[in-house]
């Protein structure tokens, strides 16, 4: 009979999602590693330009961080992530018609002060949030 051997590939979403919402960042680059091309390849289709979708991946992956304590479990964290960079797509073509509409009435565009992308994660576990 034939027998198939099945490598570990590490720990499923389920367990990631544990260690990301205790504070563990091996576990967030873990799931980063896993799942940012698919999410690259989805920014790009809807921004259209590779350095705005890098952006919206950073973006994304900086809100799901400050936000996992938010996050419900009913569905999985690959889907819940997938929505956040829908949506900060979304926003940055928002943006982008935004700033197009200020060049096209004579202002200059000088960006949004507000918008830090290293300012980096502070990760908050279901227990930090209350």
């Amino acid at each position: 009979a034939l027998q198939l051997e099945f490598l570990s590939v590490g720990p499923d979403d389920a367990e990631l999602f544990h260690r990301i919402a205790h504070g563990d960042e091996s576990a967030f680059a873990m799931f980063y590693d896993r799942h940012a091309t698919l999410l690259f390849s989805i920014a790009l289709r809807i921004v259209g330009d590779a350095a705005d979708a890098e952006d919206v991946l950073q973006e994304s992956f900086i809100r799901a961080c400050d936000h996992i304590a938010e996050f419900e479990g009913r569905s999985g964290l690959a889907t819940w992530l997938h929505r956040i960079v829908l949506n900060t797509a979304l926003m940055h073509l928002r943006r982008r018609k935004d700033r197009q509409s200020w060049h096209a009435d004579g202002y200059r565009w000088t960006g949004d002060a507000a918008r830090v992308i290293g300012a980096g994660c502070t990760m908050r576990g279901p227990s930090a949030a209350k």
